[in-house]
């Protein structure tokens, strides 16, 4: 019983612990290029090489995020990148989408 215990405890925190992975800010950056298809998925390139290498992943795949948070991200970068306006990124690398080839996704991304 005191066995089954340890190990609740331990993948209890080792869960949590994997899902508590730091947040990066690349701060308000420009979008250089935007690249999609089956070698490249959906990447980003962002002005603020310490973002990733200045490559990251919109999870066209949903490895990490819903379909439809994938799809709205994919739209309002296409849009703003259209207008000229830089965004804000925050991405998550600990999290490596294999269908961009294993760069970073993108957690959240907005205008501030």
């Amino acid at each position: 019983m005191k066995n089954i215990l340890i190990l609740l405890v331990v993948v209890f925190v080792s869960g949590n612990a994997q899902s508590a992975a730091p947040r990066v800010d690349c701060g308000l950056v420009d979008i250089e290029d935007i690249l999609t298809g089956p070698r490249h998925g959906a990447l980003m390139e962002v002005s603020n090489p310490n973002c990733g290498g200045g490559w990251v992943c919109l999870d066209p795949e949903s490895e990490f995020t819903s379909v439809n948070v994938s799809k709205r991200m994919f739209s309002f970068v296409l849009a703003n990148q259209m207008a000229g306006n830089k965004v804000r990124v925050y991405i998550s690398p600990d999290k490596l989408s294999t269908a961009c080839g294993n760069y970073p996704v993108v957690e959240t991304i907005g205008l501030k």
